[in-house]
């Protein structure tokens, strides 16, 4: 072998590798920085739930409309799920060291774990709602949703 063509799969393996490094714990684990874990906890949340995305339409200005023909999952199974994806967030957010952030990232650390703590502390209360009652429930905030938040501009969107 060469020494130029070893010389390039030396740097392709070395980028491979500090990509791997990289990316293993921002997708999946503790990130390396604080500020990805707050992307990941906000994108993780808003790709789960289609119904959020159409409200917030950050996606469709880009062309991205894979989340309109889908519903949020309104199962016990699902919110089960979210109640334990809620408590390993936590975790991982309290190993960060608040101390040794400034103080725009204390905000943010702060603002995100008053939120989780939040849904957990209304997790107590998961069976305690009735889905259909007469001030609301599914049967009027699906047609509301689908008259005044789902847009259909186009024979795409109403497919």
């Amino acid at each position: 072998m060469s020494k130029t063509k070893r010389t390039v799969l030396l740097i392709l393996g070395t980028i491979v590798v500090a990509a791997a490094v990289f990316l293993i714990p921002t997708l999946w684990l503790k990130p390396w920085f604080i500020n990805h874990f707050y992307t990941r906890v906000f994108a993780q949340f808003v790709l789960r739930r289609p119904m959020l995305l159409s409200s917030l339409r950050l996606l469709e200005p880009m062309g991205l409309q894979f989340h309109n023909n889908d519903l949020d999952d309104l199962s016990v199974e699902f919110n089960l799920k979210e109640a334990r994806w809620f408590d390993r967030q936590l975790k991982i957010l309290r190993s960060y060291d608040r101390e040794d952030m400034d103080v725009a990232g204390r905000l943010s650390y702060d603002i995100l774990e008053w939120w989780v703590v939040d849904v957990q502390e209304g997790n107590r209360y998961m069976y305690h709602y009735y889905p259909v009652n007469q001030l609301g429930g599914v049967q009027s905030s699906l047609p509301d949703f689908m008259v005044n938040t789902h847009r259909v501009d186009d024979l795409r969107g109403a497919k």
